[in-house]
């Protein structure tokens, strides 16, 4: 069995992280999951210009504590990091499990010859 801890890395041990020593899988601990998701150019500010804008993440957000209901359409903050991988990103607010990619988003993505690794980003930590 795989787990994928708070800290964001996969380990295959059940009962703790390798990387952190956490003991909890993430889906026991309460991340937030997005399903039908996708990456976005998106900044609220009119001022910035469009090639300054930062990676997001769009989708549909379920087993969010902050108040967001199940099945809510969110736009994320800056992406700090994405695992695709491991089905984990970080924005500068929060950590999320990544569930299934949208189906349009996909299929763009394809027909683009876009692979969704290249979204990669790691933390600066």
């Amino acid at each position: 069995m795989r787990n994928l801890c708070a800290c964001g890395y996969l380990y295959t041990n059940d009962f703790i992280c390798t990387k952190c020593g956490r003991c909890k899988p993430v889906e026991k601990i309460g991340l937030p999951k997005l399903e039908d998701w996708s990456i976005t150019h998106f900044d609220n500010d009119l001022y910035v210009a469009p090639e300054l804008y930062s990676l997001r993440l769009q989708g549909v957000i379920s087993n969010d504590s902050r108040g967001f209901a199940d099945g809510t359409a969110i736009v994320t903050s800056k992406i700090i990091k994405l695992d695709i991988e491991n089905k984990s990103a970080e924005t500068l607010n929060t950590k999320y499990i990544l569930g299934k990619i949208d189906i349009k988003y996909n299929e763009w993505l394809k027909n683009n010859n876009i692979e969704i690794k290249s979204f990669v980003i790691e933390s600066e930590d």
